[in-house]
Formats: structure tokens, C-alpha cells, sequence
């Protein structure tokens, strides 16, 4: 009888003993840095917001900024086009395209994109797309870790 009294005890013992050890990790959800996955397109508008509107602080950082400039254009006689990415910074592995709200229509590898050195400016990434076509306009460019997170905002870009 004893053994199955001390059954719950060793339960909440096991609870408590997570509890403790939540509650010591530095990288706790309460106590993190960066804000959870479910909102962080939000928080990447807000961030965006505040950037364009001067009110983050300081003149624009290039390397801390959280928005990115980017071009589209018709790939030959293709119905597909290419996006050129600018200042593409080295923790983004995925350009995130979307033409709806959800989920994004096409996501490209970094390692898909081609390199191009432009005279006279820093080098742009050229990202093919296969899935969304000209006659789509893009309402949503993400740049996006290698694990989904966003980690830059991209423009809205017309049909071509």
C-alpha cells in the first residue's frame, strides 16, 4: 500500500522538477529575444512600419534593416519572371513569395538563386519563379530562415 501512495508524489515531483528546469533556461518562451514563429510576420510588418517611418531610431541601418529592396521582371518569352533580390543578408535561406493571404504560393532556395555583380553596387540574387506567373501580382516578399522564421519584408510587386 505504501508503494501506491507514493505514486503521485513521484508525478509531481517530475512536474515540479520541469517546472524548475523551465524556469532556469535562459531561452525560456517568456524570457526570448525574438517573438514567437505564430506572429512573426506581424511583428516583421511592425518592425517595417516603424523602419519606414523613421521612427526606429538613428539613420537607416543596411545590416539591421528589416526590409529589403527587390525588382521583378519577365524572364524571355516565358509566362514566369525572375525576382531580383537586393542586400540579401547571410541568415536568409529562403525567398518566400505570396500571392494571397496564408500560406506563401512559392518558396525559392537560396541556393536556387544566381548570383549577379552589378557595376558600382553590392551583388543581387536573381530567384526564378516557377510556380507564380506574370499575370499574378505579388502582394508579399519574405525573406525567411532556414526554419521558416521571417527575418525580412520584401516589396509588393505588380504583374509584368
Amino acid at each position: 500500500m505504501a508503494t501506491s501512495s507514493q505514486l503521485p508524489y513521484d508525478d509531481l515531483l517530475d512536474v515540479l522538477r520541469e517546472i524548475a528546469s523551465g524556469l532556469k533556461d535562459p531561452k525560456s518562451r517568456s524570457l526570448a529575444t525574438e517573438v514567437p514563429a505564430e506572429v512573426a510576420a506581424n511583428h516583421l510588418d511592425y518592425l517595417a512600419i516603424q523602419e519606414l517611418l523613421g521612427r526606429r531610431g538613428g539613420p537607416r541601418d543596411p545590416e539591421n534593416s528589416v526590409v529589403f529592396a527587390a525588382s521583378r521582371t519577365q524572364r524571355g518569352g516565358s509566362s514566369y519572371s525572375t525576382i531580383r533580390v537586393f542586400d540579401l543578408p547571410p541568415d536568409a535561406s529562403t525567398l518566400a513569395v505570396f500571392t494571397a493571404r496564408g500560406a506563401p504560393t512559392e518558396t525559392i532556395d537560396r541556393q536556387q538563386s544566381t548570383l549577379v555583380s552589378l557595376r558600382g553596387a553590392p551583388p543581387a540574387f536573381d530567384f526564378e519563379l516557377t510556380d507564380v506567373k506574370n499575370h499574378q501580382a505579388i502582394i508579399r516578399l519574405e525573406l525567411q530562415r532556414s526554419d521558416g522564421y521571417p527575418v525580412r519584408l520584401g516589396p509588393r510587386l505588380p504583374a509584368v
